[in-house]
């Protein structure tokens, strides 16, 4: 099992959810082994606006048998990303694994393009302001990581896709961003050997 998506499924697990309403007298359900239950139970919690709870389940999904449809992750990455309180992390993680799963060097779909923008969307999203001060080149080389990494996620998009327009313009805007942000460092660097 993908140790990344596991350990985010601990994260969601351990954080409170406004979304998922579980007590002692209602708890989550626990879905059974079989991957058809677990894909209704999923898809259920999903439809009823418990994203981090169906989240859990494809973390737990068997490695055995067929995977997840990639459909599923993609829902449940949006949810994730579009939530009053998004998990970009999980999210994107789902949009890669939904990207890889549906992008067929045969058959590239509509899906896998739409999964890979979307992760260069949370990608793009989860860009904070560097902080100024004493560390100000470490802290623009995280943002800088987070702009390629979203600059990568267009990329692929128009590999699929080259006429998709709102990727095309996502990804100058990505590209602005990572030049003014070079800009900054250098003048960062240039402070500090002030």
């Amino acid at each position: 099992m993908n140790l990344a998506l596991i350990t985010i499924a601990i994260v969601l697990a351990a954080a409170p959810s406004s979304n998922t309403q579980t007590t002692a007298q209602n708890p989550a359900p626990t879905p059974s082994p079989t991957t058809d239950t677990a894909l209704a139970d999923a898809q259920r919690l999903l439809d009823t606006d418990q994203p981090e709870a169906a989240a859990k389940i494809l973390a737990r999904w068997p490695e055995e048998g067929p995977p997840a449809p990639a459909e599923l992750r993609f829902d449940v990455a949006h949810a994730l990303a579009t939530a009053d309180s998004p998990a970009l992390d999980a999210a994107a993680l789902l949009f890669e694994q939904a990207a890889q799963q549906a992008n067929h060097p045969r058959t590239p779909s509509a899906l896998a393009r739409d999964a890979a923008a979307n992760l260069g969307r949370v990608h793009f999203e989860a860009v904070k302001p560097p902080a100024a001060g004493p560390n100000a080149v470490a802290e623009l080389e995280k943002v800088a990581d987070q702009l390629w990494r979203a600059e990568r996620a267009y990329r692929a998009a128009l590999d699929i896709d080259p006429n998709d327009t709102d990727a095309m313009r996502s990804l100058e805007i990505v590209r602005r961003r990572l030049a003014d942000l070079l800009n900054q460092a250098e003048q960062a660097q240039q402070q500090q050997q002030q």
